[in-house]
């Protein structure tokens, strides 16, 4: 089929709602990057304690409230099931996963309350697999699903004879046979010494291994300020996200704000005030 024939073709699967777009949820980041479609990849890159996982939780719960059939599924290579679908849980209770592990006594009745709710495998729940990190193994969890979430991508082993900081072209190639029936979002740690040093001058440098399949890459970053009391630097409840498009559309950031264990929150126009305060 010629050129003519393949744009016709999809402009024909758009006419007839056979390519889906699922809303991203928050409105000021699908200003950014529209929606989530088979065929894209977003790639998210934070340092430890940023809220990777944190950001990827609210961000299906509100996929799931907008679009409630959306087959999502996650692959963690280094929690289990049970420790993702706990921390999922404290989302919806209202409290930090840390704060259970803390004082469980006080905790554990909220989390209860949402074990009751919670129907593993239902359909309006996402699919979590846990220990993952062979390619081989995470093909065959993820066909059939509108989003696959990859938490992390540098534990994905393709093969022994590689070093890790020789399969990400590999892995490239890879994705794209998932991508084909899937928008794919994958987590990049930062804190790794293959890419770290080079992030000194570009910040998106954990994107630039993967640009040719990478739509935009989002950088997650905590803000911290001075504690009052102590004079410490602590992170502040803002959350700047940072997005960088690979091929088209805008560029820039915006600010969430981050309650204990609740979904996030864009801020109200007095809260933008409070977080350019923070920043002068």
């Amino acid at each position: 089929m010629n050129i003519k024939g393949q744009i016709l073709q999809e402009l024909q699967l758009y006419l007839d709602g056979k390519i889906k777009h699922i809303p991203v949820g928050y409105s000021k980041l699908g200003y950014f990057i529209n929606s989530f479609r088979k065929g894209r990849l977003s790639l998210i890159g934070a340092y430890t304690g940023a809220g990777k996982t944190f950001f990827v939780l609210n961000l299906v719960e509100e996929i799931l409230k907008i679009a409630p059939s959306t087959k999502i599924c996650i692959v963690s290579t280094e929690m289990s099931e049970l420790d993702y679908i706990t921390r999922l849980l404290c989302v919806r209770a209202g409290f930090y996963f840390q704060d259970f592990e803390r004082e469980p006594e006080k905790f554990a009745p909220k989390l209860k309350e949402q074990l009751d709710n919670f129907t593993l495998h239902s359909e309006i729940q996402p699919t979590i697999v846990g220990m993952v990190n062979k390619w081989e193994e995470i093909e065959l969890q993820v066909s059939g699903f509108d989003i696959v979430i990859i938490d992390f991508i540098q534990d994905v082993s393709v093969d022994d004879k590689y070093k890790p900081e020789d399969t990400m072209p590999i892995l490239t190639h890879k994705l794209r046979s998932v991508m084909q029936d899937s928008h794919v979002i994958a987590i990049s740690q930062l804190n790794n010494k293959h890419i770290e040093h080079k992030l000194e001058t570009f910040p998106f440098a954990f994107a630039v291994e993967m640009s040719r399949i990478v739509s935009h890459a989002i950088l997650l970053k905590r803000i911290k300020i001075k504690d009052k009391q102590t004079g410490e630097k602590v992170y502040s409840p803002f959350l700047t996200v940072n997005i960088l498009k690979n091929r088209y559309g805008a560029e820039g950031w915006f600010p969430l704000k981050i309650y204990p264990g609740h979904r996030f929150h864009e801020l109200t126009q007095v809260e933008l005030v409070e977080f350019e305060n923070i920043n002068k």
